[in-house]
């Protein structure tokens, strides 16, 4: 297949359904640390075990919900969408690498977390951790601008939306990646502090969807 040639139909439902089911996988993946959580002693209750192993808790919550927008963003784009070409196949690839390399750098951060105790670092898990996901975030801004210069590949009525939709779309990619990174390095030097700046994000998502929301309004 030459990176001119665009594969519709059936190729480009197989090329959505194994995206999907690669993500399914990964999010499954990152449950199975919980079950290797035992349950309360004789002289614990269950909130102690929930603190005896926050961090692995909180890492697998954070990188649910990473994953799960990040499937919402790579369905948003492969929905307007009516084929795809070499280049798009391959970032594809790339995305779904990074999203099933997730699961294990999840247990890895969480683990580590679990184990902190002030006295040393977390051996640069944190930093690997959020580096994936600003690696996902960006490979996905590429597909996205990708597609964007390519309305061959885009349903012949959806040009015009991406277009307008485009700049406030790259801004909160651009915005996920520098807090992705940023809070991999505070990982290094401040580990316990670094374990509450994700709920930084919850804001900071909840205003960038607004300026889409409006965005979209504005170019229908």
């Amino acid at each position: 297949m030459s990176r001119g040639d665009i594969r519709e139909g059936r190729a480009f439902e197989r090329f959505i359904n194994f995206t999907d089911a690669v993500v399914a996988i990964a999010i499954t993946l990152m449950a199975l640390p919980l079950i290797d959580i035992e349950g309360p002693g004789p002289d614990e209750t269950i909130w102690q075990v929930i603190g005896a192993n926050s961090g692995t808790l909180l890492v697998f919550l954070f990188a649910f919900a990473i994953v799960a927008n990040s499937w919402y963003q790579h369905n948003r784009i492969v929905n307007d969408m009516r084929g795809y070409n070499a280049a798009v196949f391959w970032l594809n690839i790339a995305w779904i690498a990074v999203i099933a390399v997730i699961p294990w750098a999840a247990n890895l951060y969480g683990s580590a977390a679990d184990r902190f105790e002030g006295g040393e670092g977390l051996g640069g898990t944190g930093l690997f951790f959020y580096l994936l996901l600003a690696t996902i975030t960006f490979i996905g801004f590429l597909i996205s601008r990708y597609v964007n210069r390519h309305p061959e590949l885009l349903e012949p009525d959806r040009a015009d939306r991406w277009r307008a939709d485009r700049s406030v779309s790259d801004a909160i990619a651009l915005t996920l990646i520098i807090t992705f990174v940023a809070i991999g390095v505070a990982s290094l030097f401040f580990p316990t502090i670094s374990s509450y700046l994700p709920l930084l994000l919850i804001p900071l998502v909840r205003f960038m969807s607004v300026r889409r929301f409006r965005s979209a309004a504005d170019g229908a």
